[in-house]
């Protein structure tokens, strides 16, 4: 009996221990589903709330700062910056320069070119940024190509500024290019130059024209040939066939030239 006894407080013993440890697993269970999420969720709230810290920053977003740099060297405060390396990145560091760290630069007024020593900042390298500060300039194109021997007339001019250096000898004002005649085939959106372009012909090389004198209030008139082409104002050869003599005269309308040196 005793024996039997012993191994009934046994397995008593055996069974409570598994409950007990069923019971353990059970809180330990509930502790997790029911807290541990909650703590997960604060957690990522937290980190998700913090900055983050960038390491690197586009150069171009220096440019108000080193176009302030470059107004303390005499640049005009309509310029432009055009950085040779537009897309180059620099470190997070210089984003907090200012004005009295930029000790080095170069300018350059006839060319407009720059070069800017950027100070070693902490563990940042120095750097060296360059490029043209420009006052922008606008002018007029073509808006559409056109072909040799074509009249450009109003609506085919538009404006556009250009940041860079200007072509040589570039035509401004849009009424020097109205009405004018292409020499050649134009590409709309470049800059045009006076050369590009040439007064309409009113009077062809070998064309039979009305001569003018004006004189004391008298005006005579003979019958001449044009020895050159001509537009409207433009001053060309004629020849009097009476006499074969080689006269200058001024376009005054297509087929009629005034003799120079006679008053109108």
């Amino acid at each position: 009996m005793k024996s039997n006894n012993y191994i009934d407080m046994m397995m008593t013993d055996k069974v409570g221990t598994k409950m007990i440890s069923r019971y353990s697993v059970l809180i330990l269970w509930l502790c997790v589903t029911i807290f541990m999420p909650r703590s997960f969720v604060n957690a990522q709230e937290t980190s998700s709330s913090l900055p983050t810290k960038t390491s690197q920053i586009d150069l171009q977003d220096l440019t108000p700062l080193l176009k302030d740099r470059l107004i303390q060297e005499g640049v005009e405060e309509g310029v432009k910056l055009a950085f040779s390396n537009p897309t180059k990145t620099i470190p997070a560091d210089y984003s907090f320069l200012n004005l009295n760290d930029i000790k080095q630069v170069t300018y350059s007024k006839s060319s407009g070119r720059f070069v800017i020593r950027l100070p070693a900042l902490n563990n940042a390298p120095s750097y060296i940024v360059t490029g043209y500060a420009r006052t922008p300039v606008t002018f007029p194109v073509l808006i559409n190509n056109v072909k040799r021997g074509d009249i450009i007339d109003q609506g085919n001019i538009e404006w556009i500024e250009s940041d860079g250096k200007p072509p040589r000898n570039y035509i401004e004002n849009a009424d020097n290019i109205i009405g004018m005649v292409a020499r050649r085939p134009l590409n709309a959106n470049n800059a045009l130059r006076e050369t590009d372009l040439q007064k309409p012909i009113l009077i062809k090389k070998g064309a039979i024209i009305t001569m003018l004198y004006e004189t004391a209030g008298m005006t005579l008139s003979h019958r001449g040939l044009a020895e050159t082409n001509g537009g409207l104002g433009d001053v060309i050869t004629v020849k009097n066939p009476n006499t074969d003599k080689i006269i200058k005269a001024v376009i005054i309308a297509p087929g009629k030239v005034q003799i120079l040196g006679s008053t109108s």
